[in-house]
Order: structure tokens, then sequence, then C-alpha cells
């Protein structure tokens, strides 16, 4: 399999799919229980996950720096596609948790 660099709409993609989750892993795995709901995250990391999160979303849309990074705007349905994607992503994460704390009687 040929390596290929993917750019335009497929970067810009690639890119908030990958930034969202990893946020998203950082939220779910930081606690043993149910993250937002039974637990918050402080203030210093919440408020820099949002920032990141933010920037990632934006960033194709900032002119200079979509065009230095070969960005394009996703297709607006994308957008409809990336609420189940991380939802699912999210509901993954807590049932492997879940699955963990059971196996080992512990969380990390």
């Amino acid at each position: 399999m040929v390596y290929r660099r993917v750019n335009g709409p497929n970067q810009s993609v690639a890119l908030m799919v990958r930034l969202l989750t990893q946020t998203l892993v950082v939220i779910m795995l930081r606690t043993q229980h149910i993250p937002i709901i039974k637990s918050r995250p402080a203030w210093p990391l919440g408020s820099a996950l949002t920032i990141v999160c933010i920037a990632g979303l934006v960033l194709p849309y900032i002119p200079i720096l979509s065009s230095a990074l070969q960005m394009q705007h996703p297709h607006p349905s994308f957008y409809g596609f990336l609420v189940p994607i991380l939802i699912s992503y999210m509901l993954l994460a807590q049932l492997v948790k879940l699955i963990y704390r059971r196996l080992y009687k512990e969380w990390l």
C-alpha cells in the first residue's frame, strides 16, 4: 500500500475527527465515573480542551491558516455525521472502561 497525502476537505475532516476523538479520550479516561455527568474536569483542563476543540473546528475557516495548510471547508453534511461518530466513540470508550473495571476491580 502506498501512502498518499490527503489534501482538501478530507484533510480538514480527518483533522477534526482525530482532534475531537482524542480530546474525548482524555475526558473519558480521566475518571472511573461517567464524565461530565458524575465527574467534571478541573477548570484548567476543561478550558484547555474546549479551546483545542474550538481551534480545530474553526481552523479550516480561517483563510490564512487554511491556505497555508492546504485545507478546505468540510461539506456541511459532515457535521451531521460528526455527532453520531463522537457519541458512538464515547459510548464505546465507556463500555471498555466498564469492562476493564469489572475485570480488574479498579481503575487506572
